[in-house]
C-alpha cells in the first residue's frame, strides 16, 4: 500500500477550506433585513406604507378583512416591524416568518382599503391605500 504524505500546501489549502465553511453562514446572510419604513395618511384619507428591502426581491400585497387588514410578503429572511411608525386608520403592526425566506408584514386598519398601487423601485416598496366602502372592500379582498 502506497503512504500518503502531507505537503505544506496541501496542509494550507485543508486549512483553507475549513476556514471557509465555517465563515459560509456569515457569506450567506445580506446583513439588513426588510423592515416597515414609513406611514403617511393624507388629508383625504389615502395611505401610503413604504417599506426599505435590502436588495430587489420577490413580493405581494393584498388586502384581507376581517379585521381590515394589508398583508405584505416579501422574499427576505427578517422583517421588522416598528409599531412607532403606525399613522392614521393604521393601527397595528406585527411581522414574522411564513415559510423558508419568505417574511410577512400585516398591518391592521381601522377602516376598509384597497391597494391603489404598489411598486419596487431602488430598495423601496411603495405601497399606496385608497379608502373605499364595505362593498368595495369586498371586491378588492
Amino acid at each position: 500500500m502506497k503512504q500518503v504524505t502531507s505537503t505544506p500546501l496541501r496542509r494550507l489549502a485543508g486549512a483553507f477550506l475549513v476556514m471557509l465553511a465555517s465563515c459560509a453562514p456569515l457569506l450567506a446572510e445580506t446583513g439588513e433585513p426588510a423592515r416597515l419604513a414609513r406611514i403617511e395618511a393624507s388629508f383625504w384619507g389615502d395611505h401610503r406604507v413604504e417599506l426599505h428591502l435590502p436588495e430587489p426581491v420577490a413580493w405581494r400585497a393584498f388586502v384581507v378583512d376581517g379585521p381590515p387588514r394589508l398583508v405584505v410578503d416579501v422574499e427576505a429572511e427578517g422583517l421588522e416591524a416598528d409599531p412607532s411608525l403606525l399613522s392614521g386608520a393604521i393601527v397595528g403592526a406585527s411581522a414574522g416568518r411564513i415559510a423558508s425566506g419568505w417574511s410577512r408584514l400585516v398591518l391592521t386598519m381601522e377602516r376598509t382599503f384597497a391597494v391603489r398601487k404598489a411598486g419596487l423601485d431602488e430598495g423601496v416598496l411603495a405601497i399606496s391605500l385608497e379608502r373605499i366602502g364595505q362593498g368595495g372592500f369586498e371586491k378588492a379582498a
